[in-house]
């Protein structure tokens, strides 16, 4: 052999151990940039949304990781998209989280809230009643049911599903809350309230409650107990509009117009936007005689929302009102805007 060729064999061999080491090398380095314990924590909720998303990602993308460990990073993930209300990102990933791991209860139950954030109630119930056989003892999905049966206006089933959830955890909140609302819409004022008394023995301090308690006792034209209630949710959040709204109803069942407009104005000035302050704002300066500013108030109602029948209606008796007071009103206005209000609310 020739002392080139036993040169260029030992060159060889020498390249063939660099190179092993080489490899050997990289392969702990490769396993390295997977996913990382701190990855899995941050993962788990311990970071800012970015740091979780990434490190969930991280957690998806590493194939060495267990079924179990990328169910819960797609469900991390997915909770980031959720919080972002980012529902058709959010949806793929609970879905990838129920494949891996097709008993998680909590997956379904997320689902179906995502579901129930693109109104689509019908795919958001499949999931909670697959979320409540996985886990019959798991009260929010059938909380979350109930909020899908009541968007469908089918309010004995909202009912039934918030006993359900009362029955699991009887210091549920929101399913009193929900309950007493779901009772409100069925016009039985008595269960709303007594729902609402639940929730508020639960948190004395929910403006919420207090404000749709206000709102039950008004419809049963108990004008100083909703007044009471109302005062109080606005001394806890004076920034609540729809509080004020209801307190100023109540006034003006008590034909203090002052009051009731003053409630109007607070509202208009924390929501410019709110049509239904208009409307009250336009009432009760038209019960003082102040037709032109009543007019317009009701006219603004309508610009913010056409389709607010209560509105047209209520200009419609404006402008009959102005006219059988001040003989300047105009019949055929009045005609239309009745007119209107039936088309819109047969």
């Amino acid at each position: 052999m020739t002392v080139e060729k036993i040169m260029t064999t030992q060159v060889l061999q020498r390249g063939k151990v660099l190179l092993s080491a080489t490899v050997g090398l990289l392969l702990p380095l490769a396993t390295a940039l997977g996913a990382t314990p701190a990855d899995r924590q941050d993962c788990a909720g311990n970071a800012n949304p970015d740091q979780r998303m990434a490190a969930c990602t991280r957690v998806i993308d590493d194939t060495t990781e267990t079924a179990v460990n990328r169910a819960a990073a797609f469900f991390g993930r997915a909770s980031v998209y959720f919080n972002r209300k980012d529902y058709d990102h959010a949806i793929p990933d609970y879905g990838e989280a129920i494949q891996l791991d097709p008993k998680n209860a909590r997956a379904f139950n997320s689902r179906g809230n995502a579901y129930l954030a693109k109104h689509d109630p019908d795919r958001a119930i499949a999931d909670f009643g697959e979320a409540i056989n996985l886990d019959p003892n798991f009260a929010a999905p059938r909380y979350n049911r109930g909020l899908a049966y009541r968007g469908k206006k089918d309010y004995e089933r909202a009912i039934a599903e918030y006993d359900e959830a009362i029955k699991v955890d009887g210091k549920y909140l929101l399913a009193y809350k929900e309950r007493g609302s779901a009772w409100y819409e069925r016009k039985d004022y008595d269960r709303a309230i007594a729902n609402y008394n639940e929730a508020i023995t639960l948190n004395a301090k929910d403006a919420w409650t207090l404000a749709h308690r206000c709102q039950a006792y008004v419809a049963k034209n108990d004008y100083d107990r909703a007044i009471a209630d109302c005062s109080e949710a606005i001394s806890l959040d004076p920034k609540y509009g729809w509080a004020y709204n209801n307190r100023g109803v109540s006034y003006f069942g008590k034909l203090d117009y002052d009051a009731a407009i003053a409630d109007a104005d607070a509202a208009i000035k924390l929501n410019l936007q709110d049509s239904w302050a208009h409307v009250r704002l336009g009432m009760a300066v038209t019960a003082k005689g102040d037709f032109s500013r009543g007019l317009a108030e009701l006219t603004e109602a309508i610009r913010l929302d056409p389709k607010y029948a209560y509105a047209y209606a209520q200009r419609g008796q404006t402008y009959f009102q102005q006219r059988l007071v001040t003989r300047k009103g105009d019949w055929d206005l009045a005609i239309a805007d009745y007119a209107e209000a039936i088309r819109l609310d047969p």
